[in-house]
């Protein structure tokens, strides 16, 4: 009876650890049925086949995207950055003054560091291109004869810091879409011409987003109204 009793025993416990295997793999085979798309070799190729096109387009709009920023000229040196962005800041004092615009005492394009600091070997290629994009859109504005420019203020370039890792590719080796080296200007204008150079901004043969805009009227205060005339 006791090596009968062991021998049901140690069947119901097989039997348990059977049954619940059997409905695992079962769930298993269920949750599998049920993805989309199915995990089979007609489904893999098509998988296959649809992140061959999404790569192919990826790269498409790389090529696009690169044929409207300005080129990157490697071969730029960073003495040659100075000296380029030294004979711009003054050029475009001229340009203000000729035409009336008013520019911060310290004018330099948001790159006022770079008045004294040489920047790293790195670091000025994409500076130049930079600064030649945001030079092109201060031209601009002095050219459309804007009150004042009061401030262009940038973030940091990935490639003025140490620690960089060069802002073309990610650690994990994946190349970005489009790289984003956002800065702002600030200008004072009258309407009329407000409208005017805003919309030749947008206008750019440069690849610009335009992420906010922020308007503020010199004059915040409403006129005051008017009270009607009474007569006898």
């Amino acid at each position: 009876s006791g090596v009968l009793g062991y021998l049901i025993l140690e069947s119901s416990s097989a039997y348990t650890a059977s049954s619940e295997a059997y409905a695992a793999a079962v769930a298993k085979l269920h949750t599998m049925q049920n993805k989309v798309p199915f995990p089979n070799e007609a489904n893999l190729k098509a998988v296959q086949a649809g992140l061959a096109d999404y790569s192919a387009g990826i790269g498409s709009l790389r090529s696009q995207l690169a044929k409207m920023e300005v080129p990157l000229d490697e071969k730029v040196t960073p003495q040659q950055f100075q000296d380029g962005l030294r004979t711009a800041v003054n050029d475009i004092r001229v340009k203000a003054d000729a035409n009336n615009v008013k520019l911060p005492a310290n004018f330099y394009f948001g790159f006022d560091q770079y008045q004294t600091q040489v920047p790293s070997d790195q670091a000025a290629p994409f500076l130049n291109r930079q600064f030649l994009v945001i030079q092109s859109l201060v031209v601009r504005l002095v050219d459309f004869k804007v009150a004042s420019i009061e401030s262009v203020n940038r973030t940091p370039l990935p490639q003025e810091s140490l620690t960089s890792t060069g802002g073309q590719r990610k650690p994990d080796g994946n190349e970005p879409v489009l790289s984003r080296f956002p800065f702002e200007i600030v200008f004072t204008a009258e309407q009329a011409k407000f409208r005017v150079a805003f919309n030749s901004l947008l206008g750019s043969d440069q690849f610009l987003i335009v992420r906010s805009v922020g308007i503020q009227n010199s004059s915040p205060q409403a006129p005051a109204k008017r009270e009607p005339e009474t007569g006898t």
